[in-house]
């Protein structure tokens, strides 16, 4: 099956630093966005140690399945959702150390959204509110859980979106990379087809371009990837760009082996 892919992140019209971080690794099949947070480049630390020590695990997994895992490995999930599940809890545990021992960084986290991808299988990891979408069949749909106080309120009571837009909580998330020594990391495994697209975003984008919206851009150009994060960063920005924003977009077609093996 050919994977085609392209990442953007960009600081947004109102940070002066983009703590965002993003990985987009065709030969390892990864796809990650990591929302930092934190005091002055703190999170933007945080971020960087997410990608950097969830790239290294997979790519020392692929080239070598006899690694010894520092976490057990779960039953109800696949070896690959497994292995994309414990490069988090790994990540979490170096942020969380990290902050413990310079004061500078002191409560620094981030947020992540991951995938993996197999020969026939999606393998969906995140932690805190950045997302994963799938485009399949021109219709778009969340793949997602966001660990907020906002979704939480949400499924709590039957809000109306007037109440949903008028919440002053939208940024307080529940669950983060960094707070504790460990982390739940929310999984999800579903069946890959060709024509698949996923997107990848913080909520820099998802708090500002409705799910529609991005879905609309997408079947523009499914092809031009990189017109395609050029344009969602461009109306996010255009909307106040009040966070900073990153698209990762990765795309299927053409059933079969995968191109590189």
């Amino acid at each position: 099956m050919k994977l085609y892919s392209y990442g953007k992140t960009d600081v947004g019209m109102k940070r002066k630093i983009n703590q965002d971080a993003i990985d987009c690794e065709e030969d390892l099949r990864l796809f990650v966005v990591a929302d930092g947070m934190g005091g002055h480049k703190a999170g933007e630390i945080a971020s960087g140690m997410v990608i950097d020590s969830m790239h290294r695990f997979i790519k020392a997994t692929q080239e070598d399945q006899n690694i010894t895992w520092p976490f057990p490995y779960d039953d109800k999930y696949s070896y690959e959702a497994n292995r994309l599940a414990v490069s988090i809890k790994i990540a979490n545990q170096l942020v969380f150390h990290e902050s413990m021992a310079e004061e500078s960084f002191k409560g620094m986290g981030s947020t992540v959204a991951a995938i993996l991808l197999s020969e026939a299988t999606t393998h969906i990891a995140h932690v805190g509110d950045s997302r994963v979408y799938r485009v399949r069949d021109s219709k778009i749909e969340l793949m997602t859980n966001d660990h907020s106080l906002l979704n939480e309120e949400i499924k709590r009571r039957n809000m109306t979106p007037e109440e949903i837009r008028d919440f002053p909580y939208k940024n307080v998330i529940t669950r983060a990379l960094g707070s504790k020594e460990s982390v739940e990391v929310e999984i999800g495994e579903e069946i890959l087809r060709p024509k698949d697209l996923y997107l990848i975003c913080s909520d820099g984008l998802s708090g500002l371009v409705e799910d529609e919206e991005m879905k609309d851009i997408i079947l523009q150009s499914p092809e031009e990837l990189d017109m395609v994060a050029e344009r969602l960063v461009d109306l996010a920005n255009e909307r106040g760009g009040i966070d900073n924003i990153s698209v990762v977009l990765a795309g299927t077609h053409a059933p079969g082996k995968w191109k590189n093996e």
